[in-house]
């Protein structure tokens, strides 16, 4: 649980930061990092299948909106706003 509110607190700092880049590299290390906690919840049987996909499935889609949230910052002319 604490790993999940890890990621809240990273994509919610970059949602306020002029700069987003650090923040949403440090959210996409908090994703893949529970990728892996889940996964191993599983194997070690702590999860049922059905909690695992649910997870593993919502987990996917933040990342894919944190992964193109980190794209866009590196489209040419992209400038971090002044604060």
């Amino acid at each position: 649980m604490a790993r999940a509110l890890d990621l809240v607190e990273r994509l919610t700092a970059a949602a306020y930061s002029a700069d987003k880049r650090a923040p949403l590299e440090a959210a996409n290390e908090a994703v893949n990092s529970l990728r892996l906690l889940l996964r191993l919840a599983f194997d070690l049987r702590l999860l049922t299948v059905d909690a695992q996909e649910f997870a593993s499935t919502r987990l996917e889609e933040v990342g894919r909106m944190a992964g193109g949230w980190r794209k866009s910052l590196h489209r040419p002319g992209y400038q971090p706003r002044k604060e």
